[in-house]
């Protein structure tokens, strides 16, 4: 799998890697020691742990669709707002709108340092 190579094409190469099932595809989008917040309130960190939660999130049978709200970039790190969705024909499965910060890597590639797939929900306290 081609890494990206601007920040605001890891969404995209995200979708793509999704779509495959592969997990392995979607793991390598983010660093070794990457940030993944699976649910509101957990993060784990680390690929083994990440791996664990892509498997979980992979089970949800449908097409993975990414749309970036934006992307802003400084230096060597972006922050970027997505609007996600996993769907089954015209069934939503699962929808939110998340939150990320990506790096660039020492090969120039873009990878999640942090993922937080709900991040930008409203949440009620």
């Amino acid at each position: 799998m081609k890494l990206p190579e601007k920040p605001e094409h890891v969404h995209d190469a995200l979708a793509t890697a999704w779509n495959t099932g592969d997990v392995n595809n979607v793991l390598a989008l983010y660093e070794d020691e990457g940030v993944l917040v699976p649910q509101p309130g957990q993060s784990i960190s680390g690929k083994g742990k990440i791996k664990e939660a892509l498997l979980s999130f992979l089970s949800t049978k449908g097409i993975f669709e990414i749309k970036t709200t934006y992307c802003i970039q400084c230096g060597g790190v972006a922050m970027s707002r997505s609007l996600w969705s996993i769907r089954d024909g015209n069934e939503i499965k699962i929808q939110a709108k998340g939150t990320e910060l990506l790096r660039r890597q020492p090969n120039g590639s873009w990878l999640f340092a942090i993922d937080h797939p709900f991040g930008a929900d409203e949440v009620s306290l």
